[in-house]
């Protein structure tokens, strides 16, 4: 999986209505992260991973690595409105045909 592959799920997560947090903790499994240990590891909390999630901090090095620099997310461009997690996914250029 590739960055472009991961914005394409984003969106179509989105599009479905499936929670923004869900469809990140399917990219970190995919992705081959040890998900069952976010709940197990106090410093990927819940609330941990919310503010990984925001950018403001990373817990630890193999999630950085898994969101940012392999699959190319910027987690500042993902906010918190009303509760619910949203990734901003920029739209795809068109291109113009001459």
């Amino acid at each position: 999986m590739d960055a472009s592959d991961a914005r394409l799920l984003l969106s179509t997560h989105h599009r479905l209505g499936i929670p923004f947090k869900y469809s990140v903790l399917f990219l970190l499994k995919v992705e081959g992260y040890p998900v069952h240990q976010l709940q197990k590891d106090s410093r990927i909390s819940s609330p941990a991973l919310h503010t990984a999630l925001s950018g403001a901090h990373w817990p630890n090095d193999r999630l950085r690595h898994c969101l940012h620099d392999r699959l190319g997310l910027d987690p500042f461009a993902w906010g918190e409105q009303n509760g619910a997690w949203q990734c901003r996914i920029p739209e795809a250029k068109r291109r113009r045909r001459p």
